[in-house]
């Protein structure tokens, strides 16, 4: 029941997105199905207009807790640094992008409906957003 709860609201947030270039989510091959322990929007900032960092602020002004559960990437973290850690762009660039959205059962479709007006609230403004972080 919790897995067939958890798709639903990726659903609802993957409907929501499918508007908006620049976000992009791991993609669930046909025939499988995730538990969606997580819902995470990768952010591309030079089509979307805003970075990942700014999003998630912008939401946390609205009251919305996001999470960047992938940052920084393992091999940045201290307990590896004595490791050659080199060569690792992709993953360094993809854990800078990566946003953890709200998603548990007893997320009601009322809160979800709040999240994505906040979301398009930040994407509205985002020329205001990124304009507020380059002045201070």
């Amino acid at each position: 029941k919790k897995i067939r709860i958890r798709n639903k609201i990726a659903k609802l947030y993957a409907d929501f997105f499918k508007n908006y270039k620049g976000i992009s989510f791991q993609e669930i091959e046909k025939g499988n199905l995730s538990t969606f322990k997580d819902y995470s929007i990768i952010i591309d900032p030079d089509i979307l207009g805003i970075d990942r960092d700014m999003v998630a602020i912008a939401l946390e002004k609205e009251n919305i807790i996001t999470k960047k559960y992938f940052y920084p990437p393992v091999h940045l973290q201290k307990a590896y640094s004595s490791y050659n850690n080199t060569g690792l762009d992709a993953t360094e660039k993809l854990s800078s992008r990566v946003l953890s959205l709200p998603i548990y059962c007893s997320l009601t479709d009322k809160t979800i409906e709040k999240i994505c007006m906040a979301l398009e609230k930040v994407f509205d403004n985002k020329n205001k957003i990124k304009e507020r972080f380059e002045n201070g």
